[in-house]
């Protein structure tokens, strides 16, 4: 994974932001669905999804998350 840069958890939505920086070393035959560009000069952002505890609130301790890619820059 790219080097992680910042990471903020949304206060409202309890949602998690990870910045990653760009990765020129990364080749073409080296990306997966969280990297998805080889080289990748300008980074990217994922939103981390916690799911649900049994109250209906986050669990941000649970072992397995969803994610997006919210930003793929450049």
């Amino acid at each position: 994974m790219d080097l992680p840069e910042d990471i903020e958890i949304d206060p409202v939505s309890g949602r998690v932001y990870l910045a990653l920086t760009g990765n020129r070393m990364r080749r073409a035959d080296e990306i997966d669905p969280t990297n998805p560009r080889g080289p990748n000069p300008a980074g990217h952002i994922l939103k981390l999804i916690p799911p649900e505890g049994p109250d209906g609130a986050l669990d941000h301790a649970a072992d397995v998350l969803s994610w997006e890619m919210l930003l793929l820059a450049g």
